[in-house]
């Protein structure tokens, strides 16, 4: 299992025994239509990542704590990059501590199959090429400084605790 780190708290493994994490990119785009009907996309070049957590545990999170202030987001689940090419780059916000170094995968026949990084220079991987792969995959865990947006946690007559976090990133 996969650690979830805010700032120097690893959440308990008794908060999170069942989680999803989802990932939104986003962007300074904007779609217009023109006078002819076709659509012109505007981009600023910016982009940021927010990360919806939901999860299921044994005690309370006490999250709280971790409201008005910016906060290291360690993610626990993983991200990925999809490419026609075998050479990927991925965003510098991500974790670089044990266990959690990115991995290839090759698209081949419609299934995904591991493959090693042949080189790695900066943010710039390549992938082993696959014979018959049609695309290829970089899953690496994200790590951003983020402000938390929302926080929710609630309990029940038993042990069941559940909670949620919004965190974009800064």
């Amino acid at each position: 299992m996969s650690n979830l780190v805010i700032d120097s708290i690893t959440i308990p493994t008794r908060s999170l025994l069942e989680y999803d994490q989802q990932y939104q990119e986003m962007r300074a785009d904007d779609f217009r239509r023109v006078a002819d009907g076709s659509g012109v996309l505007r981009t600023l070049g910016w982009a940021k990542l927010r990360t919806t957590i939901n999860a299921k545990g044994w005690v309370p999170l006490g999250l709280a704590a971790f409201r008005g202030g910016q906060y290291l987001i360690k993610c626990a689940a993983p991200h990925a990059v999809d490419s026609a090419s075998n050479v990927i780059t991925l965003p510098a916000a991500r974790r670089s501590d044990t266990g959690y170094d990115p991995y290839a995968l090759a698209q081949v026949d419609g299934d995904l199959v591991e493959t090693t990084i042949s080189d790695e220079t900066g943010d710039v991987f390549t992938l082993a090429t696959v014979s018959g792969a049609t695309g290829y995959r970089l899953q690496y865990y994200p790590e951003f400084t983020a402000v938390i947006t929302d926080a929710r946690s609630k309990g029940d007559s038993g042990i069941n605790y559940t909670w949620s976090m919004v965190a974009e990133q800064v």
